[in-house]
């Protein structure tokens, strides 16, 4: 009983504090009456910071999900855009033109007529010069088409040209290719005969009849006067109508795997085959290469023996030997008859090159690696296969340094 007094009492002072009444109110003058209650301020401010906190929380993490909706909505429009405009970074994706989406190179691409397009049955790339037959590169059939269509040209989609001259191949002087390294950067299709028409659909662009899946690379020589280099590439798919040839502007510097050119020592006369160079001997060579070659601009690698410069990236290939001729590829001779060739009367490889230093170096279109039994010097160790190879030389190590410059400076 008493217990329950004094806990009513207790919460009865917790509740409301007793009238203070001043002296002045005691004696008949009127006071204010101040009635304070003890928990009312601290709960009305804590009440207040909860009620005031909330809805800023709520509105901050509502503000939050929508910039991350938003972040989130244009990222995608972003890997879209990526994913439409660079679908040309692997090899097996539609082939795009620089600069476009695929909608918009199916566009320029639709331009060209189809119906009567010749299928190439192949390629090849020997330094920046491009290879082209319908029938398999041989020899014999280095680029021969239909009756009618001995030429190959370059349709310029970049700027919009309907003949390009430079480059071209050119039959009627042995010219059975058509050289990449005097072409302008740009996009390029490949035809053989417009008959000196103005419409778009008169021209029947080529491609793989494989379908192939190529994405080839090779480099230019420096400009002789900016020294920049080109990019060049040549790819082809399933997925896409035509075989394109990209050719960019890529500074003065070489990717650090490729070079202009690889030297060696022949190790092949006829029969006998002499032995690698040593570490001496490829020290001395390398040295001569850059006194008399200007190595400041072009880049060369010194090898000591065929199977290294098979292996290396190079444009060109210069094998150097104590014979007084100087020798080139049945390929690319053109216009070279300073150059002689020469070629194989019998065995599997049959009217290919003589000389195993250079029709090693050509690769694929020589049948370089493929082990013919036989065939002195056809024992390089093959690759992963390849269309690219190196526009060779057999030269004498006497005078050999001019000829180098002379090549490497046209």
């Amino acid at each position: 009983m008493f217990g329950r007094k004094k806990k009513e009492t207790e919460v009865e002072q917790a509740q409301v504090e007793p009238f203070q009444v001043s002296q002045d109110a005691v004696q008949g003058q009127p006071q204010p009456i101040n009635i304070t209650l003890n928990t009312t301020t601290e709960d009305a401010s804590k009440s207040r910071k909860r009620f005031i906190t909330a809805p800023r929380v709520i509105k901050f993490i509502s503000g939050g999900l929508v910039l991350t909706c938003l972040g989130l909505l244009c990222y995608s429009v972003f890997l879209l855009i990526t994913d439409s405009t660079k679908a040309s970074s692997a090899p097996d994706n539609y082939i795009t033109l620089t600069g476009k989406n695929i909608a918009q190179s199916k566009q320029i691409y639709d331009q060209f007529g189809s119906a009567k397009a010749s299928k190439l049955g192949d390629l090849a790339l020997v330094g920046t010069k491009l290879f082209l037959s319908e029938n398999k590169i041989t020899p014999d059939n280095i680029c021969s088409l239909e009756e009618g269509r001995t030429n190959f040209y370059l349709f310029d989609l970049t700027q919009n040209r309907s003949k390009f001259a430079t480059g071209t191949s050119d039959k009627d002087n042995n010219i059975n290719y058509i050289d990449l390294n005097y072409v302008d950067p740009g996009d390029y299709i490949i035809y053989s005969d417009s008959k000196n028409s103005t419409d778009k659909k008169d021209f029947n662009p080529y491609s793989l009849s494989s379908g192939e899946t190529c994405f080839y690379t090779s480099y230019s020589l420096p400009d002789n006067v900016t020294k920049e280099r080109k990019k060049i590439t040549v790819r082809n798919n399933k997925l896409s109508p035509f075989t394109l040839i990209n050719i960019q502007r890529c500074g003065s510097t070489l990717p650090e795997s490729y070079y202009d050119a690889v030297v060696f020592k022949a190790q092949f006369d006829g029969e006998n085959k002499a032995g690698a160079l040593n570490d001496e001997e490829v020290t001395k060579l390398a040295a001569a290469i850059n006194e008399k070659v200007d190595t400041s601009i072009f880049k060369i690698k010194t090898v000591n023996s065929l199977q290294e410069a098979y292996n290396t990236k190079a444009i060109y290939s210069f094998a150097l030997h104590t014979k007084t001729e100087n020798y080139t590829s049945i390929y690319t001779i053109g216009k070279n008859t300073e150059y002689k060739t020469q070629q194989l009367s019998d065995t599997q490889l049959k009217d290919y090159d003589y000389h195993p230093e250079i029709r090693e170096m050509l690769g694929y279109i020589s049948k370089a690696g493929e082990n013919y039994k036989g065939v002195i010097g056809n024992d390089t160790r093959k690759g992963s296969f390849s269309r690219v190879g190196k526009e060779s030389y057999l030269l004498n190590e006497v005078m050999c340094y001019d000829i180098i410059n002379k090549i490497l400076n046209k």
